[in-house]
């Protein structure tokens, strides 16, 4: 088993191991060790952890697209852009006297 394993390819290894444990079941209810409804508890369970390798495998693929240290820089960056136009859009709303700036103009 372990040669016919290395000869697959990656995702396959993952799933023998159910599909000969299934096969396996259905052998065993073929020849009466085991009942219908053993076959039915075992296989439930043994396609739930399928199910969890699975994602877990579809997990392990998937790239990060930002580390958290670009993340952060971009965050601070863009919170400071919108605090300069709020800052300009409150700075143009404000009456002052011409020829004298106001505390923080930007002009």
């Amino acid at each position: 088993e372990g040669a016919f394993l290395d000869q697959q390819t990656t995702r396959y290894k993952y799933v023998a191991p159910f599909l000969w444990f299934m096969e396996l079941t259905q052998e065993l209810e073929q020849q009466g060790m085991i009942d219908a409804g053993t076959v039915n508890v075992l296989s439930t369970g043994v396609v739930d952890v399928r199910r969890r390798l699975a994602d877990l495998y579809a997990v392990r693929d998937v790239p990060i697209p930002l580390s958290y240290r670009q993340l952060t820089n971009m965050t601070v960056r863009f919170y400071m852009v919108i605090l300069l136009i709020a800052a300009v859009l409150f700075e143009m709303t404000q009456e002052y006297e011409p020829g004298r700036l106001s505390r923080g103009s930007f002009w």
